[in-house]
């Protein structure tokens, strides 16, 4: 599957799928519920694929291309329950969520500066949220366990596998609030 999905990204185009663990878009396939709103660190291919499995979807994106790439395919597929917004400084980009937008029962981090968004996504998960975490191999562990450490009732699983478009074997992080 990776090989294909490497195939395909080397003629310009993506299957709808996560750019994510296979392993872990099987879970979240299975836990993700049509009421929630998810939050997401990193717009992309999980923009559209959580879009039509949640009832709203906030995604934070970096990259200036990139964000407009997302938001020309969200209205050529007329998504309308996503809110892109682009942040393409640290502080901003971490700080892009606020109290006013309510509280996320998934919050996946697969962008930039993925240590410093753990934080504000506790804050804005609700009380028996999830958080996802990918390529925490790459750096963060620390941050997101000792974060997470703090909060009672943690359940944390890893995910190690191949992942779309990835020629090796990546880690993510899920790690369930309760």
């Amino acid at each position: 599957m990776a090989a294909f999905d490497m195939l395909l990204r080397s003629t310009g185009r993506r299957r709808l799928q996560p750019w994510i663990s296979y392993r872990a878009t099987s879970e979240l396939n299975v836990i993700l519920h049509p009421e929630w709103r998810v939050l997401e660190f990193g717009a992309g291919m999980s923009t559209l694929w959580l879009a039509k499995r949640a009832l709203f979807v906030l995604s934070i994106e970096s990259n200036r291309d990139w964000y407009q790439w997302v938001c020309m395919q969200l209205k050529s597929r007329a998504i309308t329950n996503v809110e892109v917004r682009l942040r393409q400084d640290p502080d901003s980009y971490a700080a892009a969520v606020h109290p006013q937008d309510g509280l996320f029962e998934l919050v996946l981090i697969d962008g930039d500066w993925r240590a410093r968004c753990v934080e504000p996504s506790l804050r804005a998960m609700s009380s028996e949220g999830l958080l996802y975490i990918d390529n925490i191999d790459a750096g963060g562990r620390d941050a997101a366990q000792q974060l997470l450490s703090a909060a009672p009732g943690v359940e944390v699983r890893y995910y190690t596998d191949l992942a779309p478009g990835v020629g090796a074997p990546t880690t993510g992080m899920l790690a369930r609030i309760r």
